[in-house]
């Protein structure tokens, strides 16, 4: 035979060839097209049905066989999975191979356990409230404001059971009379008052309502009847001491509230705005400059985002305001409720509610305010910005007691949110507020806070992320020569040197937080400071040997 006819054994049939695929197929080969099949061999004595049997049988065993797969080698079996078989579960995996990640419906709020997941602004604003909260509520300083709250109110409800008689204040007043003519100038001097005489008694009631009279004084033209005395709200206590005898008073608009126990209740809220303010925000100055010096801001920082933080300081310190009143309030209201005062404790309930919603958000504006004020560099900015809140809520509290007979500038002031927390109580005692005014000096107050929240926060994260220089200021490095600048300045080279190091040492001293707040910036100025020192010795140094011989 040719070589050209030869046909390799090894290579493979091709089935599209007609000659090789009709070629015998040796089974004895394990490289002839099924090979492996399984091959079901019958006897002779087989019948035709156990073969139909043991064909079925060899099926079964191939559909097995293709699912379970063996390697020659290792001998590892593999399973595929259907797409009708469930997926694998924790079981199935190797204890080595399990993920080890928390359930998210037990992981708690915080998120601290879980190291897969960051906080979330909420809960790192909770992380730095509680924080707050937890070091503050802790302090003897906090329980120390709680029981003079709580004795003041109690002091407060037993002066207003002795002085429960609506009365007015002393000063200027003026009497309103009708019909007297020109015997009106006779009775104001005899009387000391300022007497407006009028036609009618409804002129003299108008001149009341209006302010420009304190009371009318309504006499019978026919005698026989007794003298009244009209007055808008609150028992006019100078006019009744010069008019003799004593005469009953009738009110043209009775107060929900006598005027006695509603300067008492003011005098109150002032105090506990006061009390509030100084305490809460004396700690939140102090822990902001106690983190910033000794680097635990940095750390907070690289976990927490600084408005988040600057957020969770705020709220945290609101919600202990929010424990003063609470105590206030409740003590307030069992007193009442004791002293059997139910009627006063209704009737206040109206100006306590607006000025509980109205205080906490003057709070908050307040912390924010102080928030800004621990941010500055430097020391002196610091204790201006810390010396102006304090001023500005004590202004708050007391102006409008100054102002409390004057009805436009007390309604003015209703709605300034500093004194919005005692002007607008005072109104609703009085009777002079409607139920949506104390709603809007509640959205303008609440506006204001955030916009002075978003300054705060702001300077607080540009303060915190950013630093230059010693005290916030650019370090500028100054060379001076040793040779002729020296020799100029030789005589007076000691004295110079000792001024410079003092005032190096009274600057550490003062500015010694400032000097934590930026590591860079405060190294260079003070290897600047070093080296100026260092070159004026030097060249005290050289004057002196040159003046020896």
């Amino acid at each position: 035979m040719n070589d050209k006819n030869k046909k390799d054994l090894t290579d493979p049939v091709d089935p599209t060839d007609p000659a090789e695929a009709s070629a015998p197929v040796d089974p004895a080969d394990p490289t002839a097209p099924g090979a492996d099949d399984d091959l079901v061999i019958l006897d002779e004595d087989t019948e035709p049905g156990e073969a139909d049997a043991l064909a079925e049988d060899a099926d079964a065993d191939a559909e097995a066989d293709a699912e379970t797969d063996v390697d020659s080698e290792d001998e590892i079996p593999v399973e595929t999975i259907d797409s009708d078989d469930d997926l694998l579960t924790d079981a199935d995996v190797p204890y080595e191979l399990r993920e080890d990640r928390p359930d998210p419906g037990s992981e708690p709020k915080t998120g601290l356990v879980s190291e897969f997941r960051d906080l979330t602004g909420r809960q790192a604003a909770w992380l730095v409230s509680n924080r707050e909260t937890v070091s503050v509520s802790r302090s003897p300083l906090f329980y120390v404001t709680s029981l003079i709250l709580g004795l003041a109110v109690i002091a407060a409800i037993i002066i207003g059971a002795q002085n429960a008689s609506p009365e007015g204040s002393t000063g200027d007043s003026t009497l309103a009379t009708v019909g007297l003519g020109e015997q009106a100038a006779a009775a104001e001097q005899q009387l000391g008052l300022k007497i407006k005489d009028v036609d009618s008694v409804e002129k003299a009631q108008e001149l009341v309502r209006n302010g420009e009279a304190d009371a009318a004084l309504l006499v019978d033209p026919s005698g026989m009847g007794q003298q009244q005395l009209v007055a808008l709200n609150s028992k006019p206590t100078e006019i009744m001491n010069k008019l003799q005898p004593e005469m009953p008073v009738t009110y043209l608009e009775e107060p929900p509230v006598p005027a006695t126990a509603s300067s008492v209740f003011v005098w109150g809220m002032a105090l506990l705005l006061l009390a509030s303010v100084l305490t809460l925000g004396a700690a939140l100055y102090a822990n902001a400059r106690v983190e910033k010096r000794n680097r635990l801001a940095e750390v907070i920082a690289a976990t927490i985002p600084p408005r988040a933080a600057a957020w969770g300081r705020v709220y945290g310190l609101t919600v202990l305001a929010l424990v003063y009143l609470v105590i206030t309030v409740g003590v307030l209201m069992l007193g009442l409720s004791i002293a059997s005062f139910n009627s006063l404790a209704m009737a206040a309930l109206p100006g306590i509610g607006w000025f509980s919603a109205i205080f906490l958000i003057v709070v908050l504006l307040y912390m924010s305010l102080f928030l800004w004020a621990a941010t500055p560099a430097g020391r002196r900015a610091r204790q201006i910005g810390y010396g102006l809140i304090v001023l500005l809520a004590a202004a708050g509290a007391f102006v409008p007691m100054v102002f409390a007979l004057k009805a436009d500038i007390l309604r003015i002031l209703s709605f300034i949110p500093f004194t919005a927390p005692v002007a607008m109580p005072m109104r609703y005692f009085a009777g002079q507020a409607e139920w949506w005014e104390g709603l809007l000096a509640a959205g303008i107050a609440l506006v204001v806070a955030l916009i002075a929240f978003g300054l705060a926060a702001g300077a607080y994260e540009k303060n915190l992320l950013r630093g230059a220089g010693h005290g916030g200021r650019t370090v500028k490095l100054r060379k001076k020569g040793a040779g002729a600048e020296a020799d100029k300045k030789s005589a007076a080279a000691d004295d110079s040197a000792d001024a410079d190091d003092a005032d190096a040492e009274a600057d550490e001293t003062d500015d010694v937080d400032d000097a934590d707040e930026s590591s860079s910036g405060s190294t260079a100025a003070k290897t600047a400071t070093k080296a100026k020192s260092a070159a004026k010795k030097q060249a005290s140094k050289k004057s002196g040997s040159k003046k020896k011989p």
